[in-house]
C-alpha cells in the first residue's frame, strides 16, 4: 500500500481526497505480503489490509471514512475508520488503486499535487466549516493586536531609556518632556503603520552622534530625516552597496563609547545594589531581547529595593524614671509594611506596668499597616498597665508631602 503524493487535495468543504496505491505481483512465494514504511505489496489472489491513515499521519480523528472510486483490479472494503482490506482479482498483477475522502482533514503536504485525478463537484460550506472560519479569524486578529502591543510596549521603553540616556549626555543637561515623547512616538507609529513603514523609536546610537557630533537642538533630528528620505528616493541603489559589516563597525564603536568599561566601574562602586541589577539587565537583553531584558531587569531592581527597605525601621532605648521603665521607640525615616514583624516583636517585650514613647519626629513615611499595628497595641496596652505616649505620630497615615512636616523637616535640616 502506498499513499500517493499525486493525489491530495483540500475541498472548498473541507474533505480531502487521497488514492491509495497497491502492488499486486505475480510472485506466489511472496506469500501474500510484504510491508515496509511506505508500501505494501500482495501476491495475486492474495487479500491484504491495511490502513489508509498510515502513512505520514500520526493520529487522525475521524470516523467518516468513505470510498470515491473503487480498484479496477480487484475489491475493496473500507470501513469509516480508515481501515481497509483489498482483494485482488484473480488473473490481475500490477499497480492498482482506488480513491477515498475524509470530513475532517489532518494537515499533509505533497508535491506534485495533479487536480485532474480529483472530482470537485462538490464546492459547498457547511456551517461547522463558517464557525471554524470565524474562530481563525478571531485568533488572528488577536495575534495582530498581541503584536502591535509588544511592539509599542518596546518601542516606548526603548525611547523611554534613551531619552534618560540622552539627558545625561546632553551637555546643557536639558530634561526631555517625556509625555510629549510618547505622544509624538504613537502618532508617528500611526501614521507609519498607515504607510507600510517600520516602528518608530528614539535610538540612542544616533543621539550619542549627533551629540557628539556637535549638535545642540532638534533640528538635528529633522535635517537627519531629510537626507534619510533625500537619500532613500534619490540613491537607493548606492545604498545597497553599503556593507553591512561597515555599520555594523560603526555600532560597535558608539556602543563601546557608550558602555566603557569606566561607566561599568562607576556603577561597582556605588555597591552591590546598584551593580547587581545593571548587571542583570544588561546581561538579560544580551541573551533574550530587549523587552525581556527590561522585565528580568525590573523584577531584579523591585527584589534589591525591597531589600534595601528591609534594614533597621527603629531603635528602643530603655532607661528608669522615677522608678519606673521607660521605653523609647524611635522610627526612622522610612517605615514600610515590611518592618512590621520587627516591630511586632518589639512591641510584644514591653513588660506590663512599663511606659512606651513611640517617636515619629523623624519620620517621613510610614505604612497604615505599621501605624494600625501601633494603634492596635494602644488599644489593648491599657490591660497591661502600659502607658503609651506619641511624639509627632499620629493614629492616621501621613502623606509624604504633608505641608507641616515637609516645613518642619527643612527647618530641622
Amino acid at each position: 500500500m502506498r499513499l500517493s503524493p499525486d493525489h491530495l487535495v483540500s475541498l472548498p468543504d473541507g474533505t480531502q481526497k487521497a488514492r491509495v496505491q497497491i502492488v499486486v505481483t505475480d510472485d506466489e512465494k511472496n506469500e501474500g505480503l510484504e510491508v515496509d514504511e511506505n508500501s505494501v505489496k500482495t501476491a495475486k489472489t492474495t487479500p491484504v489490509s491495511g490502513d489508509v491513515f498510515t502513512i505520514n499521519v500520526d493520529e487522525v480523528a475521524t470516523s467518516n471514512v468513505t470510498l470515491v472510486e473503487g480498484p479496477s483490479g480487484g475489491e475493496v472494503e473500507l470501513n469509516k475508520d480508515g481501515t481497509f482490506t483489498y482483494t485482488p482479482d484473480g488473473d490481475f498483477s500490477g499497480k492498482d488503486s482506488f480513491l477515498y475522502q475524509y470530513d475532517k482533514p489532518v494537515e499533509l503536504t505533497f508535491p506534485h499535487f495533479d487536480p485532474s485525478e480529483i472530482n470537485t463537484e462538490d464546492t459547498s460550506v457547511s456551517s461547522e466549516d463558517a464557525k471554524t472560519a470565524s474562530i481563525t479569524s478571531f485568533q488572528a486578529a488577536v495575534g495582530i493586536f498581541i503584536t502591535a502591543l509588544t511592539l509599542a510596549i518596546v518601542a516606548s521603553l526603548e525611547s523611554l531609556l534613551c531619552a534618560e540616556a540622552t539627558d545625561k549626555l546632553d551637555p546643557q543637561r536639558r530634561q526631555t518632556d517625556l509625555n510629549r515623547e510618547l505622544r509624538a512616538q504613537g502618532i508617528g507609529n500611526f501614521v507609519s503603520g498607515l504607510i507600510g513603514g517600520l516602528p518608530v523609536t528614539q535610538v540612542i546610537v544616533r543621539s550619542s552622534t549627533n551629540i557628539q557630533s556637535g549638535a545642540q537642538s532638534r533640528l538635528a533630528a529633522f535635517v537627519h530625516g531629510l537626507f534619510l528620505i533625500g537619500c532613500v528616493v534619490a540613491i537607493p541603489f548606492v545604498l545597497n552597496l553599503i556593507p553591512l559589516a561597515s555599520l555594523a563597525a560603526i555600532l560597535f564603536i558608539v556602543g563601546y563609547k557608550l558602555a566603557h568599561p569606566s561607566k561599568f566601574l562607576a556603577i561597582y562602586k556605588l555597591g552591590w545594589n546598584q551593580f547587581l541589577p545593571f548587571l542583570i539587565t544588561i546581561s538579560a537583553i544580551l541573551f533574550t531581547d530587549l523587552l525581556r531584558g527590561i522585565g528580568i531587569g525590573l523584577v531584579a531592581s523591585i527584589f534589591f529595593i525591597l531589600k534595601s527597605n528591609y534594614v533597621k525601621s527603629f531603635w528602643m532605648t530603655t532607661m528608669e524614671e522615677a522608678g519606673r521603665t521607660v521605653h523609647r521607640m524611635t522610627l526612622a525615616e522610612s517605615v514600610f509594611f515590611l518592618n512590621k514583624g520587627d516591630i511586632q516583636a518589639a512591641l510584644l517585650q514591653i513588660e506590663p506596668g512599663a511606659k512606651l514613647v513611640i517617636d515619629g519626629s523623624d519620620t517621613v513615611h510610614i505604612d497604615q499597616d505599621v501605624i494600625d499595628l501601633f494603634n492596635d497595641f494602644e488599644t489593648n496596652a491599657g490591660f497591661q498597665e502600659i502607658e503609651v505616649h506619641r511624639i509627632d505620630f499620629q493614629k492616621e497615615a501621613k502623606s509624604d508631602d504633608d505641608p507641616a512636616r515637609v516645613k518642619r523637616l527643612a527647618e530641622a535640616g
